[in-house]
């Protein structure tokens, strides 16, 4: 009997000493899955499965271009240069250089609309027949550009004193238009003001 006793304990704590091993095993075995998901998870993160790792830091928008504004005092020069190489072309007594510097068409032409520069070349060569001396100077030239810096207003004082078959001189107040087409200064326009003086 005292055997059978022995033999029922040393049987219980066989499978007590079991169920502790697997137990064990059991936390190891549910350690080691955690562990190798968190591992799994870290490497997708520096492979490029986190994507708020991987977005690209956005790039600063380029600074928006500031067009240069127009140098107004260098459009007045440059008015002024062909207003003085159009009244020195007529001192030269050069048609073909006097009429560079008009447009295709003029919008006013002293008392006239809408004229053509073949007109005005008309208009001009009968004063380049009769006279052989064409002096025309002038003076207090004052420019008025628009905000563009392709269209401007010129005022002025002209005064002439022609030599040939006839004499004439006098001074006006001027205005012009002009335009600026490819880089050269235009007139569009030109009629006198105000009449100063004149003399036949």
């Amino acid at each position: 009997m005292l055997g059978l006793f022995i033999a029922f304990g040393a049987f219980m704590l066989w499978s007590a000493a079991k169920t502790e091993k697997e137990e064990t095993k059991a936390k190891v075995a549910s350690a080691n899955a955690g562990n190798t998901g968190e591992s799994r998870a870290v490497n997708q993160n520096v492979a490029g499965g986190d994507s708020r790792a991987q977005r690209p830091t956005p790039s600063p928008s380029p600074p928006q271009q500031i067009q240069n504004p127009i140098d107004l005092s260098l459009v007045k020069s440059e008015v002024i240069t062909a207003l003085e190489g159009w009244a020195t072309a007529t001192r030269g007594h050069d048609l073909d250089a006097h009429m560079s510097y008009y447009a295709d068409s003029l919008s006013t032409y002293y008392n006239r609309n809408s004229v053509s520069s073949a007109y005005v070349r008309s208009d001009r060569a009968r004063a380049f027949t009769r006279f052989y001396r064409l002096d025309v100077q002038l003076a207090n030239i004052t420019v008025s550009p628009d905000p563009s810096g392709v269209f401007a207003t010129a005022t002025f004082d002209k005064t002439w004193n022609f030599e040939g078959e006839k004499y004439s001189s006098g001074a006006v107040r001027q205005m012009a238009w002009l335009s600026k087409v490819n880089d050269h200064w235009l007139i569009t326009g030109e009629k006198d003001l105000k009449v100063i003086y004149v003399n036949r």
